[in-house]
């Protein structure tokens, strides 16, 4: 949707979804279950190590929110954009890291690149200097330009330092939540950054 206000302005809000669903996987079909056994006792196939199977059973989902407003104008544009945002999946970038093979839906939660809250911001100002003469050139048609983007930073996971079920695999398990209240409080954190500030001319098919 966008609603125009006045001749120069604009505000766009808009809705984005995307379902992701047959998404490749790699599992163990031989991995064990927890126990303090021999590890080959505890597989469907004792006489064999990990099995893995590629599967496209895995799925993602995204929604976002996304409000845009803008100007455009002789001496002022600017344009800001805030997005509103929640991106869940299985497994984001490693195929064979889903730590239970027979429940993989234990995995679900925020991808690597779930980042709920972005905004980013633009501004150009044509500065109003005047010149004549042989200097009109040089002094006319500055423009400052500002960008500004503050996001929420990446989601991550608590791991253990090494496997403590006793699966004979490589997978390091999450953390569970009785064993966060041990970890001292960490709080959200945003990325801030001016990303550039720059003078320039003009050209004359800005003008226009």
């Amino acid at each position: 949707m966008q609603q125009e206000i006045g001749t120069e302005n604009r505000i766009t809000v808009a809705y984005i979804g995307n379902i992701g669903v047959h998404l490749d996987g790699l599992l163990d079909i031989n991995q064990a279950i927890a126990g303090t056994t021999p590890t080959s006792k505890r597989r469907p196939y004792p006489y064999f190590a990990q099995i893995w199977q590629l599967q496209n059973s895995l799925s993602s989902n995204y929604n976002g929110l996304q409000i845009t407003a803008e100007r455009r104008s002789k001496g002022l544009d600017f344009q800001f954009s805030y997005t509103y945002s929640h991106s869940l999946d299985e497994n984001s970038n490693n195929l064979g890291a889903t730590v239970n093979s027979y429940n993989k839906q234990d995995d679900y939660g925020n991808s690597d690149n779930n980042i709920p809250h972005r905004f980013v911001g633009s501004v150009n100002y044509s500065l109003p200097f005047t010149g004549s003469g042989i200097l009109k050139p040089v002094i006319e048609g500055w423009q400052a330009n500002a960008i500004l983007v503050y996001a929420d930073g990446i989601p991550f996971s608590v791991l253990t330092g090494t496997n403590q079920l006793n699966i004979g695999d490589g997978i390091t398990s999450s953390v569970r939540d009785s064993a966060l209240s041990l970890l001292p409080a960490i709080q959200p954190h945003c990325n801030e950054s001016l990303e550039r500030f720059s003078w320039r001319r003009r050209s004359t098919s800005d003008r226009l």
